[in-house]
């Protein structure tokens, strides 16, 4: 929603809350609405280029600083946890770069409270996310092309982002996750801590926390 469909991210806002507390399955309208959208969405964003040739795509959005934060042993993160803190950060950058506006910045901090996504992650730093750029950007052939939403429901590639953006950003999200702390993420929101001491039918325990 953020970077393809304004309308999306705007149920979202309104019933969102309502609709993650029934799994987008309570029979209302606004349900099949935002199923339908995010369909619709991300067909329009990878139908053209379904054997992704180009690196220019609209659905790496939360996809350019997820892959250092999931990779890292520090955080354990699962993939959508990740992306959605990606998404927030990103969020943030696009403000530093005068792509959108606090105003705008701050409806998709308040929507990640009311609908509990994670933003933040206990032990992640600026200096984590200068290193997640240099790293996307040689896996990118040298290029960043990052999507950033540029306002809420368009998206805008950027090829820079400097450290004071960085820095600037993490500033922001660290105010904010110190007065809404059930937005900063740890290890026991995802994974029951008694599932390392058990092994289910063969799988080793790391993974059997996952399933």
């Amino acid at each position: 929603s953020l970077v393809h469909d304004r309308a999306l991210f705007e149920l979202l806002e309104a019933h969102g809350a309502r609709l993650v507390a029934h799994k987008f399955d309570d029979g209302s309208a606004e349900a099949d609405e935002a199923i339908t959208r995010s369909v619709d969405a991300m067909l329009q964003c990878i139908g053209p280029d379904l054997w992704e040739e180009s690196l220019v795509r609209p659905m790496d959005f939360g996809h350019s600083l997820s892959r250092t934060l999931e990779a890292s042993e520090a955080f354990k993160l699962r993939h959508g946890e990740a992306v959605a803190i990606d998404c927030a950060f990103s969020t943030l950058l696009a403000e530093q770069l005068g792509l959108l506006t606090r105003a705008e910045a701050e409806r998709v901090l308040r929507a990640y409270a009311t609908l509990g996504l994670p933003c933040s992650v206990r032990g992640v730093s600026a200096e984590t996310y200068k290193r997640a750029v240099r790293e996307i950007t040689v896996h990118r052939d040298g290029l960043l092309r990052a999507p950033l939403p540029g306002p809420i429901g368009a998206c805008v590639f950027v090829d820079a982002i400097e450290d004071a953006h960085i820095d600037g950003a993490f500033a922001r999200l660290s105010a904010f996750v110190d007065s809404h702390p059930d937005t900063l993420w740890d290890r026991s929101r995802s994974f029951d801590p008694a599932l390392p001491t058990i092994v289910k039918a063969g799988v080793p325990a790391d993974l059997a926390g996952a399933s």
